[in-house]
């Protein structure tokens, strides 16, 4: 997709080329965005097609019954069903969805002007070194020896800009048993954010060795990654005016929700997709709209055609299925980070029992095992947002 292009005043121009010149020129190129999604989503939506079909044969010739159960059981090994999901989903919907968008409506001009400013700047990551090193140390001897590891033998790379990679991610090396971190920078707070996050992901793995690479639950791989953002935040008041810090843990608890939600989103729609006999690109893009609709993500939250966005999402494609281990990973993130509200070391605590538990063990044991509540409970989720919206002072409106 990166290649794709269309035509403006007889110049090819590429989405990040167009996203540029729209920052200057939103009116007039705004239009030339949305032409780029419907070009991009026409070409992608056929080979999704075919590769929805492949994935279903590549299910029957393994003995199942459908992809869904094929992806759940034996390339995630989930201990929780596709059924057990579609529960998940409408509890979801019920007790998320509006405090998701009342936490996002809740900034003022000024919490989204300090926004705007912290989102600014290269080299964050050098820049804030000596409060990250902090957070390290705060958490465990052991995350510090993993961060001084990292930095000996240069197991991270960060890039800027075009002709990088986007993203970033965590890999690990069998032959030299080592954890990597790739990192395309963004600018500004988010790419500490990331790190942290990816350096969630490093710990667990430098912990665990090669048995959290064969045998752990990404489920639990990912509270690693999103409980450290959330034991980082308070870490922000040591480098932000204390307005811009509580303006940063807000829109990050709005990101949380929202990862919730959209790990929901997305499960369900390649559910569908998987379970259905879909045969059109305007079929997958209807079902999409739709289900977008049905978790307040619709047109009234995006200013781009709502049905085009799923080819924004590269996990349909290179992962179909994983995304709901956000959303249950969430849960007991934000349970982490509930209980350092009132108990730090004990939520520090917690969260050093989640890196070293068995690698073996399934994502229901190691939350037993942790006092962790089970996210397919509806009092888990409404526990949950009760505690953020006590935290942050916002409660969800009614729709």
């Amino acid at each position: 997709m990166d290649n794709t292009t269309v035509e403006v005043n007889g110049e090819a121009l590429t989405l990040d080329e167009l996203n540029k010149r729209n920052q200057l020129y939103e009116e007039v190129y705004s239009r030339y965005i949305q032409s780029w999604y419907a070009k991009a989503n026409a070409a992608v939506g056929e080979l999704y097609l075919e590769f929805i079909s492949v994935n279903k044969r590549i299910a029957e010739k393994a003995g199942y019954d459908n992809y869904n159960d094929y992806a759940y059981d034996y390339i995630y090994e989930r201990d929780y069903t596709p059924q057990d999901s579609r529960t998940f989903y409408d509890y979801v919907k019920d007790n998320v969805c509006d405090m998701m968008l009342s936490l996002y409506g809740s900034l003022s001009f000024e919490e989204y002007a300090g926004l705007i400013l912290a989102s600014q700047g290269r080299g964050q990551i050098d820049m804030r070194r000596t409060y990250i090193e902090n957070h390290f140390k705060e958490i465990s001897d052991e995350m510090y020896e993993a961060y001084q590891y990292l930095n000996e033998y240069g197991l991270r790379v960060l890039t800027y800009g075009e002709g990088s990679q986007a993203g970033a991610y965590t890999t690990y090396f069998p032959y030299y048993d080592t954890p990597f971190i790739y990192q395309n920078e963004k600018g500004g707070y988010s790419d500490v954010f990331t790190f942290i996050h990816e350096f969630g992901h490093f710990y667990g793995n430098y912990v665990g060795g090669v048995d959290a690479i064969l045998y752990q639950s990404v489920d639990v791989s990912e509270i690693m990654s999103q409980a450290n953002e959330l034991l980082f935040m308070p870490r922000l008041f040591d480098f932000y005016d204390d307005s811009t810090a509580e303006a940063i843990i807000k829109y990050q608890l709005f990101s949380c929700l929202a990862v919730l939600v959209q790990g929901c989103l997305f499960d369900e729609f390649q559910q569908y997709l998987y379970s259905n006999d879909v045969q059109t690109v305007e079929e997958i893009n209807q079902l999409y709209a739709e289900l977008s609709e049905s978790y307040s993500l619709g047109q009234n939250f995006y200013t781009l055609p709502i049905e085009y966005l799923w080819i924004d999402v590269m996990h349909n494609f290179e992962a179909p299925l994983y995304y709901i281990s956000y959303a249950t990973s969430i849960i007991p993130a934000l349970e982490i980070f509930e209980i350092s509200n009132t108990d730090r070391e004990e939520a520090i605590a917690v969260y050093n029992r989640v890196v070293h538990s068995d690698p073996k063990s399934s994502f229901g044991e190691v939350l037993s095992d942790c006092g962790l509540q089970s996210p397919f409970l509806e009092e888990t989720i409404i526990d949950i947002i009760s505690s953020v919206s006590e935290y942050t002072g916002v409660r969800a409106a009614s729709r």
